[in-house]
């Protein structure tokens, strides 16, 4: 990772005050990787802004993922169809 590294923290509410405007974010930087591991682990709840969080294999696809993978594969499905019927057809379409 190249450094200075720019950190966001999203306000709970939704807004930060920010120079009298409604500003969404507040931002930290960090200089290495000590201060960088500090910062996203301290439960305040900093992100590095495009960095995927770690995939969790053992739950389920969300619908939105489901969706995803049908477009890009091709199967046509209706809002109405459950999620289990699209994960059978998107495993019998993945072979």
């Amino acid at each position: 990772m190249l450094f200075p590294v720019i950190l966001y923290r999203k306000h709970p509410n939704g807004a930060w005050p920010l120079s009298g405007h409604a500003g969404m974010h507040k931002i930290a930087t960090a200089a290495d990787d000590a201060e960088l591991a500090a910062l996203l682990g301290d439960g305040q709840g900093w992100f590095v802004p495009g960095q995927d969080d770690a995939v969790d294999e053992t739950s389920p696809p969300t619908r939105a993922e489901l969706e995803q993978k049908a477009r890009e594969l091709g199967i046509p499905y209706h809002h109405r169809t459950g999620d289990a019927k699209l994960a059978t057809l998107i495993e019998a379409a993945l072979g």
